[in-house]
């Protein structure tokens, strides 16, 4: 199996000294694939190389520099250096603690589901739910979020205004981190 590769754009780059390449590609053989096509983006400017990149943002072609991705990455490992360091204060952990026993106050697995999706924390079906289900702390684990954290602390009674503060600036470097990077410019190349 191989792939077939079309070149669709080339035009210069943002100093003139060399290319911006757009290729087309597709697999060769008739079989369905997750991704039936995409697109190969290339920079033939080592000083163009340096500073920008190439991104496929909605049905276009742009570039956008490389200090934006990287602030774009930044923010995102500081949303979750303080993710990571709010579960680590003692306040949440009582809030964690408290949420940890009103799950197992509930007299059976569907009480617990019913509990977390009335809270909206939990969004599976019910046989999913318990298929997976192995213990509330292991739940707790693996499905406790910045992004449903003031919904639990709802369920056990907390409106710490110190958490919640914190959650917020969470949501805004979360946020801030996935909106595509300005791009440099026109597009130079609609996909569609």
């Amino acid at each position: 199996m191989g792939t077939e590769r079309d070149t669709v754009y080339e035009g210069p780059c943002r100093c003139g000294k060399g290319k911006f390449r757009i290729d087309y590609c597709n697999p060769d053989h008739g079989w369905p694939t997750s991704t039936p096509f995409w697109y190969e983006l290339f920079i033939k400017c080592q000083a163009c190389d340096r500073i920008y990149q190439l991104q496929h943002q909605d049905n276009y072609i742009v570039v956008v520099e490389k200090a934006e991705i990287i602030k774009k990455k930044q923010l995102s490992t500081e949303s979750d250096k303080r993710w990571k360091s709010l579960l680590d204060t003692s306040e949440v952990k009582e809030v964690v603690n408290d949420f940890i026993l009103l799950i197992e106050s509930q007299r059976s697995i569907a009480a617990i589901h019913r509990l977390l999706t009335s809270a909206r924390i939990e969004y599976s079906s019910i046989s999913t739910f318990r298929k997976n289900w192995r213990g509330s702390e292991d739940w707790v684990k693996h499905h406790l979020y910045y992004f449903n954290f003031p919904n639990v602390m709802k369920l056990v009674g907390n409106n710490s205004s110190a958490i919640l503060n914190e959650i917020k600036e969470i949501e805004t470097f979360s946020k801030d981190s996935k909106k595509a990077p300005l791009s440099v410019g026109e597009p130079i190349y609609k996909t569609t």
